[in-house]
C-alpha cells in the first residue's frame, strides 16, 4: 500500500488560545498560512478538556489535530476521539513528540492517523490508584473496547490498546501497525516543528464519519 502524498500547509503565524482555567491540558486554535485552522492539544488531560476541545473544534471549524500529551483522563479523551471521528478529523503526532496512554485513545480517532519521524504513540490497559498503587480496571478496558469497536477497529486493536500493564506500554509504529489492528501513516518528511503541520490528500475522501448516537455515550465508570 502506498503512502499518503504529504502536502506541507505551511508555517503556523498564529495562535488563538482558549480559555485554559480549570485545564491542565493546553488547548489552542493555530492559525496556518493558508486560511486553514489546526487544534493542539498538549499537556495532560483532564476532564474538562473535553467541553474546551468541542468548543474550539465547533467554533474554528479545524479540520486536523496535533497532540502531544502523556495521557490523562480516559472519559476526557474519549469524549475527544468521539468527536473527532464525527467531524472527520485528522490526528497527527508531529516530529520528535509522543500521544501516550489516554493520548492514543484521542489519536486511535482520527480518520487519518499521522506520525511525523521520531513520533511515538502508546497504549496501555485504564487503571485506578488506590493507596497510591495502580489497579487495572476491566470496567475501563470494557468501555475502551466499545469505543475501539465504534471507531470500526478490528478486535485485535482492543487487544493492543489494553493488554500492556498501566507502569508499561505498548508502542505503535510503521512495523507493527497490521499486527495491532490500527492502520496509520507515516509522514515521508521532516516536521520541522510542531507549528510547521502536514495534511494528508488523497485522492478518495476521508471515511465517512461515524455519527454515534447520544445514548452511546461513553464514560469511564471508577469502581
Amino acid at each position: 500500500m502506498l503512502r499518503s502524498k504529504l502536502i506541507l500547509l505551511g508555517i503556523v503565524f498564529g495562535f488563538e488560545p482558549l480559555e485554559p482555567a480549570a485545564s491542565a491540558a493546553e488547548v489552542q486554535v493555530i492559525n496556518g498560512q493558508f486560511g486553514n485552522k489546526f487544534i493542539s492539544i498538549s499537556g495532560r488531560i483532564e476532564q474538562e478538556d473535553a467541553k474546551i476541545f468541542a468548543e474550539s473544534a465547533v467554533s474554528s471549524k479545524a479540520d486536523t489535530v496535533i497532540l502531544n500529551s502523556p495521557g490523562g483522563s480516559v472519559n476526557s479523551s474519549m469524549e475527544i476521539g468521539r468527536l473527532i471521528r464525527a467531524r472527520g478529523m485528522i490526528t497527527v503526532v508531529t516530529r520528535n513528540s509522543y500521544c501516550v496512554s489516554a493520548c492514543g485513545l484521542i489519536w486511535v480517532a482520527g480518520v487519518r492517523r499521522v506520525l511525523a519521524p521520531g513520533a511515538r504513540v502508546g497504549f496501555h490497559a485504564t487503571f485506578m490508584t488506590r493507596d497510591s498503587m495502580r489497579m487495572e480496571s476491566g470496567v475501563g478496558n470494557a468501555l475502551v473496547g466499545r469505543y475501539l469497536t465504534l471507531l470500526n477497529l478490528p478486535e485485535r486493536a482492543v487487544v493492543f490498546a489494553t493488554t500492556a500493564g498501566p507502569d508499561s506500554l505498548n508502542w505503535l509504529d510503521a512495523d507493527n501497525k497490521g499486527s495491532s489492528g490500527i492502520d496509520l501513516e507515516i509522514a515521508e518528511s521532516d516536521y520541522p516543528s510542531p507549528v510547521t503541520v502536514a495534511a494528508i490528500m488523497k485522492s478518495s475522501g476521508p471515511p465517512k464519519a461515524i455519527r454515534i448516537r447520544e445514548t452511546e455515550r461513553l464514560a469511564f465508570r471508577k469502581q
